[in-house]
């Protein structure tokens, strides 16, 4: 018997080996005409790939890729659940989400079957992002005990472009397992875009008054100036005032990272990063 894992694609190329679309009918069109059984394989065949596209993708989780892309949640969960037909529209919305570096994914794969596309390189591009710190996930970063160096501490490269504004963290601690890894690099916006009170309920980095970093869910504190910081393996922490919130934007797996080397980052020219906010980089 398979398990959970045995399940999840390690590439887009393990979403045609998950979703046998040879042996449906009628795949490419579903006709208000077809016949009921029909109708629902090529339902469950389009829910089944985009699934196995999220978890390619990086996504643990359908509430994961919704609030990274501002989707609707439920209609999302809908799609995946093939409990509500998915649209064209619906279909290039979230093939554009799911892309993954080096190869670039269609509304028609999701509909119709995987093509596997290779991403036009001048699409994807590399960047080499630096991490300018580490960020708690149930280990506490004192700040003091940290000497950056200009640059960061060292640099991550990217097969994929990503917006300038964006700065990385190395996670550190187990306390948000299975969400986060240490080891896991995250991608932040630098520049905190929302108020405080938009981030309720939601993961983000943080930075606290005393200095420290964390990678929490942020929760209502007992006054309007504080907030109780909340992991999944470690004790809520209460009564926190806020300096700074980094939105993630995407998270690089601790067994994905590429450090780059000396050698490395003499050869090849650092794309133009944003220094680091000072609420982030302290």
């Amino acid at each position: 018997m398979m398990s959970e894992n045995d399940c999840i694609p390690d590439s887009i190329h393990g979403v045609s080996r998950l979703v046998n679309t040879a042996r449906i009918k009628n795949i490419g069109t579903v006709r208000i005409g077809m016949a009921g059984d029909d109708r629902d394989e090529v339902i469950q065949a389009r829910a089944q790939r985009l699934k196995a596209y999220r978890e390619a993708a990086g996504f643990r989780f359908a509430a994961e890729a919704a609030r990274r892309y501002r989707w609707v949640e439920p209609t999302y969960r809908s799609h995946e659940n093939g409990t509500r037909p998915i649209g064209d529209d619906d279909a290039d919305r979230y093939a554009i989400g799911f892309s993954r570096p080096g190869r670039k994914i269609t509304g028609k794969d999701i509909m119709y079957g995987p093509a596997e596309t290779p991403a036009d390189p001048s699409e994807s591009g590399i960047l080499r992002v630096p991490v300018v710190g580490m960020i708690g996930a149930g280990a506490v970063v004192e700040p003091e005990f940290e000497q950056v160096p200009e640059g960061g501490i060292y640099e991550v490269e990217l097969p994929y472009a990503v917006p300038e504004d964006l700065i990385a963290f190395q996670v550190e601690g187990d306390s948000m397992m299975p969400r986060y890894d240490d080891g896991d690099v995250i991608l932040v916006w630098k520049d905190q875009k929302r108020s405080l009170e938009s981030f309720y309920g939601e993961e983000a980095a943080v930075r606290t008054h005393d200095g420290r970093r964390y990678i929490k869910t942020i929760l209502y504190g007992k006054t309007r100036q504080t907030v109780n910081l909340q992991s999944f393996n470690a004790k809520l922490i209460e009564g926190v005032r806020i300096e700074w919130i980094g939105e993630i934007y995407s998270t690089i797996r601790a067994g994905q990272v590429h450090r780059l080397t000396k050698r490395d980052r003499a050869r090849k020219p650092v794309a133009k990063r944003p220094s680091a906010a000072k609420g982030a980089h302290k």
